[in-house]
């Protein structure tokens, strides 16, 4: 996500919202967007292993998890998991809700 994409994200979201992205801890390292979102279409294992790191030890996974699912995130590491991992995460937990 570009910065001015996340300006706009942040200015249109509500306080709840911005309150969790805040305590982020992905917000501490130097660079999050090439961490979390890389470029390339397969992204390097070790970028992927690493993104996965920070969110190991974050304290609002969860909450990030649960707005790229509801937001339809795309792209970029989110809650720990990749978006093939997210679609896979929605579809067993869609299975499981079914029983």
């Amino acid at each position: 996500m570009t910065t001015q994409a996340r300006e706009i994200e942040e200015e249109t979201a509500g306080p709840a919202a911005r309150d969790w992205r805040s305590r982020a801890a992905c917000m501490e390292i130097a660079a999050p967007n090439t961490v979390f979102f890389p470029i390339a279409e397969e992204p390097d294992i070790e970028d992927v292993a690493e993104a996965k790191a920070v969110c190991a030890g974050c304290a609002v996974a969860c909450e990030c998890l649960v707005y790229a699912i509801e937001t339809g995130q795309s792209h970029g590491i989110w809650g720990g998991l990749t978006p093939t991992e997210r679609d896979e995460f929605v579809v067993r937990e869609r299975g499981l809700a079914r029983r």
